[in-house]
């Protein structure tokens, strides 16, 4: 009878050391390959100039299906992400004249993103019911709906500091090699292309992980201009 019990027990671990084993597998990350997972930029740039903490730049655009499916999912990310990475939208800028580009800077300013960026993907994607290529007008009218001054945001559309932001969009995009929408570039270091928007997350969330530990070996590089 003592043997049955002993027999149990060396089973009972035996399995709880396989189930240990597994769920440590199941957390161990895949390790990331270059040129599959990521692109090494080499005279990359970063959007932000807070250079204490880890940039995360999404170049996005409004009339993008893939860019409104990466929205909600990319929202809950960026919430739990930790306190030293910056997360921040960058408007593709293929077009330097692109009004949905210089109406999410101007929003941005003003304060309204938290509740207007989703809004716009979902009235262009979902609802339905706002042009492709709308007017300044047009553009003005949606933002006043969540909160914005018309005259302000009016003379905001056009003035030379929204222009100068565009501007610097073109300047992140092509000095990043970003091709399309929704691209994730990491402290203007790697450009991710994983193989799903979840894939895209994991990668960024390992290479976050491999930039803070080159941080912690060479802390002076964060006063790096």
């Amino acid at each position: 009878m003592q043997n049955i019990r002993h027999l149990f027990l060396l089973t009972a671990a035996f399995a709880i050391l396989l189930m240990a084993g597994h769920a440590r597998a199941q957390q161990t990350p895949k390790p990331l390959e270059a040129g599959v997972d990521y692109q090494l930029i080499s005279a990359g740039q970063t959007f932000s100039d807070n250079k204490e903490k880890i940039e995360v730049a999404e170049v996005f655009s409004y009339r993008c299906h893939h860019c409104s499916m990466f929205q909600p999912i990319s929202d809950a990310w960026r919430k739990r992400l930790p306190a030293d990475v910056n997360y921040v939208h960058v408007p593709a800028t293929f077009d330097i004249r692109d009004p949905f580009a210089r109406a999410y800077f101007v929003a941005e300013k003003a304060g309204l993103t938290a509740t207007s960026h989703a809004a716009l993907f979902r009235a262009i994607h979902t609802d339905r019911n706002f042009p492709g290529n709308p007017s300044v007008e047009e553009l003005t009218a949606f933002h006043i709906r969540h909160g914005a001054d018309r005259t302000r945001f009016l003379a905001a559309m056009n003035s030379p500091e929204t222009t100068a932001l565009l501007q610097k969009s073109r300047a992140f995009i092509e000095a990043n090699g970003v091709m399309g929408t929704p691209t994730l570039i990491i402290d203007g270091k790697y450009r991710v292309t994983g193989r799903s928007h979840h894939d895209n997350i994991r990668i960024a969330n390992q290479l976050i992980e491999q930039l803070r530990a080159e941080r912690r070996r060479s802390p002076s590089k964060q006063e790096t201009p």
